[in-house]
């Protein structure tokens, strides 16, 4: 379970088949191959970003795409504001008022998954997936994502951001609520 957790593509049983071996093997090459597509897909749809923030166009996005894609994009100095939230992404912390927490690559990566898919509850496979780099079931998934979203909670709770920042969606995955909904909402 560790070396899964770690990066650990597969394991095989001893003793292992010669057929179970290739199998396995098959499933990382078409894995790697994905992942490969998915990066170049990315990297794709970053520089059309670019390109239509750079352009006047981008203030005639339909809304549904607008303010996720322009709330995620740092400003001058670096950082992304949302409510009473501050994200660092080169620093990898996030600040509520004056208080600044570290977090580590995966809780941070996870955050900003949830931040731009905050539209939708998001499932733990998918965020196995996405922010670790690996497929899982989702049983393996919650039990892979849970403590970091516990640890992302208890950073954020410390920082006296509303636990209720990171939703869980009962038998789907966790949604996230940006502090500035949360206080639309209220009012």
């Amino acid at each position: 379970i560790e070396a899964l957790r770690l990066g650990a593509f597969d394991y095989l049983v001893k003793p292992a088949s010669s057929q179970s071996i290739r199998k396995s093997v098959a499933r990382a090459v078409e894995h790697v191959m994905t992942l490969r597509r998915r990066k170049e897909l990315l990297a794709s749809i970053q520089s059309n970003l670019e390109e239509l923030a750079d352009s006047a166009a981008v203030a005639e996005l339909p809304r549904s795409i607008g303010p996720i894609e322009n709330s995620l994009r740092p400003d001058v100095q670096g950082q992304i504001t949302l409510g009473n939230l501050t994200i660092y992404p080169g620093r990898y912390q996030v600040a509520v008022g004056g208080s600044v927490a570290d977090l580590t690559p995966t809780e941070f990566k996870l955050l900003m998954y949830l931040i731009a898919n905050r539209e939708r509850a998001v499932s733990c496979h998918e965020l196995v997936r996405e922010v670790r780099g690996y497929l899982r079931s989702e049983q393996q998934a919650r039990e892979i994502i849970r403590p970091h979203i516990s640890n992302l909670r208890r950073k954020l709770r410390n920082l006296g951001q509303s636990p209720n920042i990171i939703v869980n969606v009962r038998g789907v995955g966790y949604r996230v609520v940006v502090p500035q909904e949360n206080q639309e909402r209220a009012s």
